[in-house]
């Protein structure tokens, strides 16, 4: 047994045990009896063990320690009587009002795919390579490059950002058959560059039926890139409309709900196995994929991954009519 100098007081190490023990149900004799194995004498034991879980620090651990399970138990419950009556795939619905998105999809905190919002663009045509170098491909913007080098280049994704012409970037991408690497991703501030917001003219009204002040540069995100391109398992505390313009998209979702996902979460981002998480949600593991003139809604909190199965355009918008941001909402900084 470690002790310090001076008066004889518990090790830091054994002083950690005593507490974790102590605040996961064990009795102060069952303590005392471990301590005194190690080799301390009972009377020290005794004095150690009675002192630290009689100590404010210890009963404020306590306090916060039943009320984290509490939490827990309440969210398993929630979980449990979710996908207890949760539906088996992702809905995809037309003819749906601002009201019925609102009260039976956000409210519910369920995803929903809107196939007769964004169908009519004529972005899904004008948006080619071709279109989009003839309108756009004179501006700077802001691409990555070297995320193959990175198994989890989001985490940090500044690192790879690097300035490119758009009609050189186009040109990349046409010539890349599968990769990673390189990404326009929504974070590049595209729609807001002077000359961008032309491509907002290719946009029909009736998606301004969700939101506020119709689609605002500011408050959407073009994502451009080869098929193979990543975006590893994360949340948003806003909830998203994200239109599939170009190519083919396939989303991996899990619901806020889960523990798992909650438990290794780090930031916006978690390191959860998806396979496991499938397996331990008993089957209610959703996948689809999003095809052109599709519109995903994904309220705030969902954790989703995102794989580009063909070269594809993709709009996120985050201005929805209605609550729709959750700042607070960050489990990965607990």
């Amino acid at each position: 047994m470690s002790t310090e100098v001076g008066e004889l007081t518990l090790s830091a190490e054994w002083t950690a045990w005593v507490t974790e023990n102590a605040l996961n149900g064990a009795s102060p004799q069952e303590l005392i009896k471990g301590l005194v194995e190690e080799g301390l004498t009972p009377d020290f034991a005794e004095r150690e063990v009675v002192g630290l879980i009689t100590s404010a620090p210890f009963q404020a651990a306590q306090q916060w320690r039943r009320e984290a399970l509490r939490l827990r138990q309440s969210n398993n419950l929630r979980a449990a009587l979710y996908w207890g009556h949760a539906p088996t795939e992702i809905e995809r619905r037309a003819g749906l009002s601002l009201e019925e998105l609102r009260w039976r999809y956000l409210s519910a905190s369920q995803p929903v795919i809107l196939t007769d919002v964004v169908n009519d663009w004529s972005a899904l045509e004008r948006w080619s390579d071709e279109g989009l170098k003839e309108r756009i491909g004179h501006l700077t913007v802001t691409c990555c490059r070297g995320r193959a080098l990175d198994p989890r280049p989001s985490y940090d994704i500044k690192r790879f950002f690097h300035d490119v012409q758009m009609s050189e970037l186009i040109d990349l991408i046409a010539n890349t058959e599968r990769s990673n690497d390189v990404y326009l991703v929504g974070n590049n501030q595209l729609l807001q560059r002077e000359g961008a917001e032309v491509l907002l003219n290719d946009l029909n009204d009736k998606i301004n039926t969700y939101l506020e002040g119709g689609v605002r540069a500011e408050r959407a995100s073009f994502w451009f890139g080869p098929a193979g391109t990543l975006t590893e398992l994360h949340h948003d505390p806003v909830s998203v409309l994200y239109a599939q313009v170009r190519g083919y998209k396939r989303f991996r979702l899990v619901s806020p709900l889960n523990r798992e996902t909650l438990l290794k979460a780090k930031g916006t981002y978690s390191n959860v196995e998806l396979e496991c998480v499938a397996q331990e949600m008993g089957g209610h593991h959703y996948e689809l994929t999003l095809a052109p003139g599709e519109l995903l809604l994904l309220p705030a909190g969902w954790w989703h991954e995102v794989y580009a199965l063909t070269q594809s355009v993709s709009l996120g918008m985050t201005n929805l009519k209605g609550a729709n941001a959750f700042g607070w909402y960050k489990p990965g900084s607990i």
